[in-house]
């Protein structure tokens, strides 16, 4: 599966939301280590809270079907992903998709 190319994709679809600043590929998939039974690791960075947001998880659904795949998205602000440093310190360790 390439991972790489749905994340590039989401990053696409969420381009539309004002608040959309970029999104992170992070975990197995971004270290070369997946397998069959990994899911696809993806922090969204937004400017305001969307944590409950489902329009935005909308987004991924849609490529979960197309896919075949299971993505675990992870909305955040910049300042949420910030608070817990030991997240983001792996986090960061991904390819990030610019807005």
């Amino acid at each position: 599966m390439n991972a790489k190319k749905i994340a590039q994709e989401l990053c696409d679809k969420l381009r539309k939301y004002d608040d959309f600043m970029g999104l992170y590929l992070y975990g197995s998939y971004a270290k070369g280590t997946a397998t069959l039974d990994s899911d696809i690791d993806i922090v969204g960075v937004f400017k305001t809270r969307r944590e409950q947001s489902t329009e935005v998880h909308g987004e991924t659904l849609d490529l979960m079907i197309k896919y075949d795949a299971i993505i675990d998205f992870q909305p955040m602000t910049l300042e949420e992903l910030n608070f817990n440093w030991i997240y983001f310190d792996e986090v960061k360790k991904g390819f990030y998709y610019a807005r």
